[in-house]
């Protein structure tokens, strides 16, 4: 299996088994798509930015009257396939990697994964309110 098909495969298995979450909904952001020699740019976020992007329900407290209500926390997540070791699998750019500073610097959390249980485990630290 080529490193591309290994990529959407890993994103289509991470979305299947993450979409049982009822406190999660994660979206794929297609941003460009190699043809042959040619590179097809698809609608996405922005340069730089994660494969899956979301949102995760985190319940709060009002401070004044106690009343508890939900809060959406912005989520992130990079997915890397490929066989260079670093900290992960995969090479990350300067792009990616700002991209994921601003996510944190807001109050949202951002990470790479390179397996469903990494990616699980990533969501299960946004809970605990981690950044990364």
């Amino acid at each position: 299996m080529d490193r591309s098909a290994a990529h959407r495969l890993l994103l289509a298995e991470t979305r299947r088994e993450l979409g049982r979450e009822r406190d999660l909904v994660l979206w794929l952001n297609a941003k460009g798509q190699k043809v042959g020699d040619q590179f097809r740019v698809l609608p996405g976020l922005t340069r730089g930015s994660c494969d899956l992007l979301g949102m995760l329900a985190m319940p709060v407290r009002d401070f004044d009257t106690s009343v508890p209500f939900l809060c959406a926390r912005f989520i992130a997540l990079e997915a890397k396939t490929g066989t260079a070791r670093g900290v992960r699998k995969g090479k990350s750019d300067d792009d990616q990697k700002l991209f994921m500073e601003l996510v944190r610097s807001k109050g949202g959390f951002a990470a790479y994964f390179s397996t469903v249980e990494e990616a699980r485990a990533c969501i299960e630290r946004a809970r605990r309110g981690e950044s990364s």
